[in-house]
């Protein structure tokens, strides 16, 4: 509207309303309510993401499992079948080697000899594929196991320690979880360290199992290892966090190039396995 002042020039002035006022009121009700509704929408994506992390999770741990069963049934049947049959080929054969005559007799002990690599061969093999110290007496006794084989075969010196365990056996699928980390990290260490010693050390804690792993070797980058992509990963680090991913594990690095490595390994315990659970 205008007004006419003294000196006879228009001032305009702008008057608000009430009906001017609701309309604000009204629209400032209509964005919160849309921001309500994107509030909800966002947390119902967000419900729906962690949902389906969960879903994958299982399945990918329904996977590990089945191909853990898989190495236990494989290891089973090379011990069983394979190795039962090589063990009777070469008794037959030490048999018929005192028996023959004394120009095949040479020939019948290379047979034999053959016939042992390929038995030996054949159990070392099952017991890499499962070792049935893992499933007969518990994680312990397999981690011992696994550093005689490292001493005999590459020469890989492993101090072993464990704190809180007390004779007392963990959760099957946790057992074999640590024993493929610690395998798989020693291996790692055996083909990049460069080192003749390594450190392992567990300990268990009321919620949860902690595994340190550390040799003094060369060590690498760690962070432009995990960016590079799967594919360039040789140090083997991301199959060990997947892993323990799937069982809400954590995987910490310390490395650094001429200064060795350091994992530590976090893994959640269930209820049954917690002391006093």
């Amino acid at each position: 509207m205008g007004h006419e002042n003294p000196s006879g020039s228009n001032i305009k002035i702008t008057v608000a309303t009430d009906t001017d006022a609701a309309s604000s009121a009204g629209d400032l009700d209509t964005i919160a309510r849309r921001v309500e509704r994107i509030s909800e929408e966002n947390q119902h994506l967000f419900a729906q993401l962690l949902e389906g992390e969960r879903r994958f999770r299982r399945l990918a741990k329904g996977v590990w499992k089945v191909q853990e069963e898989e190495r236990r049934r494989l290891a089973l049947e090379l011990h069983d079948g394979i190795g039962q049959t090589l063990t009777a080929l070469k008794h037959q054969l030490q048999r018929l080697e005192d028996r023959v005559d004394p120009e095949l007799s040479q020939a019948f002990a290379e047979l034999v000899d053959i016939a042992t690599g390929a038995l030996n061969d054949t159990r070392e093999l099952s017991r890499l594929l499962r070792p049935p110290v893992l499933d007969d007496l518990g994680l312990l006794a397999a981690l011992s196991w696994l550093q005689r084989t490292l001493q005999q075969r590459v020469g890989l010196e492993v101090s072993l320690s464990d704190d809180g365990f007390d004779d007392q056996r963990l959760d099957t699928d946790i057992e074999t979880l640590v024993f493929r980390v610690v395998q798989e990290s020693l291996t790692n260490i055996v083909k990049h360290a460069e080192v003749s010693k390594a450190r392992v050390a567990l300990k268990r804690e009321q919620s949860s199992l902690t595994i340190e792993i550390e040799d003094k070797g060369k060590g690498f980058d760690f962070e432009s290892k995990m960016s590079a992509g799967g594919s360039n990963d040789s140090s083997g680090l991301r199959g060990v966090r997947d892993r323990l991913a799937l069982f809400s594990g954590t995987l910490s690095v310390e490395s650094g190039k001429k200064s060795g490595t350091r994992l530590t390994m976090h893994v959640p315990l269930p209820e049954n396995d917690k002391p006093g659970g």
